[in-house]
């Protein structure tokens, strides 16, 4: 549950820390230029205060971690700096192409964070289950998936009760979009979708004629 963060150059085989000790390491992402690293982890002592990965031993949830950015800095890393405490876990971070912006999500929202603010932005709110609600359909659980090549679109998992379809989300207005024939539960084949070149959905399945 402890670990050192390093960044290896491939041309000059050098190798550096950025992040000596980080406790119960979850997603981590560099920016596409490679200047940027965004994670996720309990905190930055160590070895956390429970066994296993990342589990409060008394109530058996898992710890709650926090988004983390710095400047990867050609060997010379910038501080680390703690930029959302997640509620209670954060996950599936994506790089903006022009490297200044990464979302993520959580149990609460889509966020969108610009590493020159000191909180990120709330893209869209997540509807989860609440016990006792009758129509489960109303579940939202919305990730992040990829960025379009023209940086506006973001193609998004929907989580729902049991399975999950696609949508896209246009940023900058906030329009959300479906994504046809993008629904997954428990395919053999499942449903993929991916970005083109000309930023148009590619959307394949396999059918079964009966």
């Amino acid at each position: 549950t402890s670990h050192e963060l390093l960044f290896v150059d491939m041309i000059s085989r050098e190798i550096w820390t950025l992040v000596p000790q980080v406790a119960t390491l979850g997603d981590f992402q560099l920016s596409p230029d490679a200047q940027q690293l965004a994670f996720v982890a309990t905190g930055l002592n160590g070895i956390p205060d429970a066994p296993g990965s990342g589990i409060d031993v008394e109530s058996g949830d898992p710890l709650p971690n926090s988004l983390y950015v710095l400047t990867t800095g050609g060997g010379n890393p910038g501080n680390v700096r703690q930029v959302y405490n997640c509620q209670p876990r954060c996950f599936d971070l994506e790089w903006h192409i022009e490297n200044n912006l990464v979302a993520f999500s959580d149990e609460i929202a889509l966020w969108l964070y610009n590493i020159a603010a000191n909180e990120p932005e709330m893209l869209l709110e997540n509807q989860g289950f609440v016990p006792g609600m009758e129509d489960i359909g109303d579940i939202s659980v919305y990730s992040p998936i990829d960025w379009a090549s023209n940086g506006r679109y973001l193609l998004l998992w929907r989580g729902r009760w049991e399975g999950a379809s696609r949508s896209v989300l246009d940023v900058p207005t906030g329009s959300l979009a479906p994504v046809p024939d993008s629904f997954v539960y428990a395919d053999i084949f499942p449903a993929e979708v991916s970005w083109m070149p000309d930023d148009r959905l590619l959307v394949w399945r396999s059918r079964t004629e009966t």
